[in-house]
């Protein structure tokens, strides 16, 4: 019977075995290795762009800043430009009213019965103060600044507020004569609401 001896073929073998698991093992730690260099290279360029991005992007946002600051400037001047032209509008308006209110009111005086001793003309407001022969007519003088209306507004009163603030007697050149004073709103005052007990 022939003996063969396996013990150099297995030592052989383990021998083997364990030079493939260091060489496994040092071609993993090599691909470990060279995928952690990878990793690094990728991660350190994908942040040099995200730093070139964050930059490009906080200089555009200062570009827009100062856009936005200019477009603000402009917006500005343009409301006071348009409050100047808007202020111009209203006196090219309102320049011929006074001279309109003038003439209204000498037609709506009642003639050889009264006369007005002070006039003032504001923008909300007229006061008037006069001499009268008596309450009547101071009542149809109030009557005939109701009529009074806007120029080329036939349906709206120029001074839709008439108030009386004051008429009392007087005697002018031994003539008892009723002396009144008397406040036109351009625009009606609003309603005063009652206080509640």
């Amino acid at each position: 019977m022939i003996r063969i001896n396996l013990l150099p073929y297995r030592a052989f073998r383990k021998k083997e075995n364990v030079r493939r698991q260091v060489s496994i093992f040092f071609l993993s730690l090599l691909l470990v290795m060279v995928v952690l260099v990878w990793a690094h290279f990728y991660l350190g360029s994908k942040q040099h762009r995200l730093k070139t991005s964050v930059e490009d992007t906080r200089k555009e946002l200062a570009s827009f800043k100062e856009k936005d600051q200019r477009i603000r400037d402009l917006q500005e001047k343009l409301a006071d430009l348009e409050k100047r032209t808007q202020v111009i509008k209203d006196l090219e308006q309102n320049r011929h009213e006074p001279v309109y209110v003038m003439d209204g009111l000498t037609q709506k005086v009642v003639e050889s019965r009264m006369w007005l001793t002070r006039l003032a003309i504001g923008d909300q407001q007229m006061d008037l103060s006069g001499v009268a022969v008596d309450n009547k007519t101071v009542a149809d003088f109030m009557d005939n600044l109701q009529a009074l209306r806007k120029p080329g507004q036939a349906d709206a009163p120029m001074f839709p507020q008439i108030d009386l603030k004051q008429v009392q007697s007087e005697t002018i050149q031994n003539a008892s004569l009723k002396s009144f004073q008397i406040i036109a709103r351009k625009t009606a005052a609003a309603p005063v609401a009652e206080k509640k007990k």
